[in-house]
């Protein structure tokens, strides 16, 4: 019974995988020559790039000839202000895979660094990698809310060229922000790793621990460098993605305010923004949690030659990612709801 359930849950993380795979591929948010041969890895980057081209251009069409078109056919003020930001999100979306096909190469490089720290640390007499599903789950969840908000949106459309624009952007932006968030817990996991194996090392003789020291020390400096290519791949996107969640999240909870003050009827949209509003939730909360713990399982004490290496994940400088970025979007989206709350019930 105990092995056909633990055959039944690795199927289930096979899909999971399989899932994540193909869905970054299609929407472009993951380069085409990764996990592939090197000798096919050349052609492979050239149609992944035509591909995300092709992808651009279609958005910019959609956005021209579909979603502009249809700004001034809606009349209702919180739908028109849907309408405005779905044809913005789609521009912004449209940046973001420019960014992904000039940098890609940077990702690539960065996700294939993993496999040479393994193959260090796995040297190490001590060392294993700590497995957990994490990643997985979150995934899994991130696509039943994506799923359960682009449901709702379609049971109750109003327009379908917006309807979809905004299912696009919404889908984007949050598997963005989840794969962002991946990548920093295969960070936080060989950290861990790393920490029990310290743990250990009085247990083996004196030249192991001497190789071992040297493997660590290397393994913990390249994480460092990883998560400096990281932040620095992820910087410009996840300050556009946060930027764009921000505003359609502030007027989501104005909206429902409204209702709740008796001050709007009850539109089909309410639903989708409680949806939007426990999206936001959990992935900038995944986000920032992950950080959060990277931050803390730094080795500062581990070696005087590492005094100076700090893992630092921010929004281009100007944020750092974590907690301190809740802090922030909550902040700001309070005050924003109280201007605009205080200036309806003046008008009225």
């Amino acid at each position: 019974m105990r092995n056909y359930s633990e055959n039944s849950f690795r199927k289930f993380y096979v899909c999971l995988m399989f899932v994540e795979y193909i869905t970054s591929k299609l929407i472009g948010l993951s380069p085409w020559m990764m996990d592939t041969p090197k000798i096919f890895r050349k052609n492979r980057e050239v149609a992944g790039s035509s591909y995300n081209i092709l992808l651009i251009i279609s958005y910019i069409l959609f956005d021209i000839f579909f979603v502009y078109n249809n700004l001034n056919t809606v009349n209702q003020t919180i739908a028109s202000i849907a309408a405005k930001l779905a044809f913005f999100s789609i521009i912004c979306m449209s940046i973001i895979l420019l960014i992904y096909i000039i940098r890609q190469k940077s990702l690539v490089i960065v996700k294939n660094r993993f496999n040479d720290v393994d193959k260090w640390l796995n040297g190490c007499v001590d060392y294993q990698l700590d497995h957990d599903n994490t990643n997985y789950w979150i995934f899994f969840t991130n696509m039943v809310l994506i799923y359960c908000w682009s449901i709702v949106r379609i049971v109750f459309t109003v327009s379908w060229a917006i309807d979809i624009a905004l299912i696009l952007t919404m889908a984007f932006g949050f598997i963005l922000i989840v794969q962002y968030t991946m990548i920093i817990n295969m960070i936080n996991k060989r950290l861990k790793s790393i920490n029990a194996t310290l743990l250990k090392l009085g247990s083996t003789s004196q030249r192991a621990i001497l190789n071992d020291f040297c493997t660590i020390k290397n393994a913990y400096v390249e994480l460092c460098d990883m998560s400096d290519k990281i932040a620095d791949f992820y910087r410009i996107p996840t300050l556009i993605v946060v930027f764009l969640s921000c505003i359609r999240n502030i007027n989501n909870i104005y909206q429902i305010i409204l209702i709740f003050l008796h001050q709007a009827e009850i539109p089909s949209s309410a639903y989708l923004g409680g949806i939007f509003i426990i999206q936001i939730c959990f992935s900038f909360t995944i986000l920032t949690t992950s950080v959060t713990q990277v931050l803390r399982l730094h080795l500062s004490n581990f070696s005087n030659d590492l005094w100076h290496m700090k893992f630092e994940f921010t929004l281009c400088d100007i944020i750092p990612l974590d907690r301190t970025l809740l802090a922030v979007i909550s902040g700001t989206t309070v005050t924003y709801l109280i201007i605009a709350i205080q200036f309806h019930l003046s008008k009225n």
